[in-house]
């Protein structure tokens, strides 16, 4: 299938090709925000990661995901992003946040 990806910051200028054939530049958070539904601005994604593949010389765009930018591990135990806020702060006896790595293909 030969996925590419591609780790973009959410202040990484986009070029936004408009219908008028206008051009125009914005951070690639306000093109989320703009072009998809499912995005919730309030989230703070700092990085995003965009699966994309090149399909008859346009490029198609498969996937975009909030790509992580540390790990926490608490307690000893990798924790998921989304349910830190679900463990109760008496129970914690350690915290230790690592620099997300990442890497492989498709």
């Amino acid at each position: 299938m030969n996925l590419n990806e591609t780790i973009y910051n959410s202040n990484h200028i986009m070029g936004v090709e408009e219908l008028s054939a206008n051009t125009r530049e914005i951070p690639f958070n306000q093109l989320m925000t703009e072009f998809c539904d499912d995005y919730d601005s309030s989230d703070n994604c700092e990085n995003f990661a965009v699966v994309w593949k090149e399909y008859h010389g346009e490029l198609q765009v498969e996937q975009i995901y909030n790509h992580p930018t540390h790990w926490a591990y608490i307690n000893g135990e990798m924790v998921a992003h989304a349910d830190v806020a679900n463990i109760p702060l008496e129970s914690i006896e350690s915290v230790i946040l690592t620099q997300a790595i990442v890497g492989g293909s498709y």
